[in-house]
């Protein structure tokens, strides 16, 4: 039942001006995504998977958020006894959130919370049950809908917090030799090395190259390849005299909602 609740309403929620990065689930009326992490790690690993994404182990804010949450735990991880949320016992024994605020809503089992300092939700019950903090456990993170605005085209990842957009035809190559035409220009023009000052379009230096590829003799003009055409590298790198590409990746910061002013 919650299960059918749970998508049902991730379906209907089109109506709303962001959306959730793959993988992850709307909470509808609510600018909020969640993010199922499979693998199962001690809360601590948690914290950190969700702070690579930019987010916080999932806070649970009423029984709407509840149930929704619910259903993804069910539809994800249907062999595991429950999985983590964003609720820890503080130092003077109170209940908050992962982002260290007092809880405002509360699902405990039957004689809960027991003597953990983390909570998981059972995948039996629905309920909240206090757990050692190193049991292994999957988890949800919880991503901010306010910033995941991107413009319509665009996509978001949640790891570098940005919007994406590769401009010219969708690249479905089918063979090697479609891999010629698939590339794309990235906005580098150097060696790749690590360290390399202002080669990127928007003047920082190389803190990052695809692992599989490696620094050209000279300054080139680099592309990417389409997800099929990966075998080797990632990268390529294409003299100003070498074949040309015909389409292009883009990259802007994602459109965050204005802060609140402090009262």
């Amino acid at each position: 039942m919650w299960l059918s609740l749970a998508l049902f309403l991730s379906l209907s929620a089109g109506a709303l001006s962001f959306v959730c990065p793959p993988n992850s689930t709307i909470i509808p009326t609510e600018h909020q995504c969640i993010l199922p992490i499979p693998g199962a790690v001690n809360y601590i690993n948690a914290v950190r998977g969700c702070d690579r994404q930019n987010s916080n182990v999932i806070m649970i804010k009423n029984a709407f958020e509840n149930a929704v949450i619910y259903g993804v735990l069910v539809q994800w991880f249907p062999n595991a006894d429950g999985a983590y949320i964003g609720v820890e016992r503080a130092t003077d024994s109170s209940w908050v959130y992962s982002d260290g605020t007092n809880i405002t809503y509360a699902n405990w089992d039957t004689s809960e919370p027991s003597t953990g300092d983390c909570v998981m939700m059972d995948r039996q019950t629905m309920k909240w049950k206090a757990t050692d903090c190193s049991t292994p456990l999957p988890y949800f993170c919880g991503l901010d809908g306010d910033k995941l605005q991107c413009p319509d085209g665009w996509a978001y990842a949640p790891g570098p917090d940005a919007c994406y957009y590769v401009q010219g035809p969708e690249a479905s190559p089918e063979s090697p030799d479609d891999c010629e035409y698939s590339r794309a220009w990235i906005g580098l023009y150097g060696t790749a090395e690590i360290g390399e000052t202002t080669p990127w379009t928007d003047g920082t230096f190389v803190d990052y190259r695809d692992p599989k590829t490696a620094p050209a003799n000279g300054s080139v003009y680099w592309t990417t390849h389409a997800a099929s055409c990966l075998t080797y590298a990632n990268w390529e790198g294409i003299p100003a005299s070498g074949p040309q590409a015909a389409r292009y990746v883009c990259k802007k910061e994602n459109q965050r909602a204005p802060e609140e002013p402090e009262a």
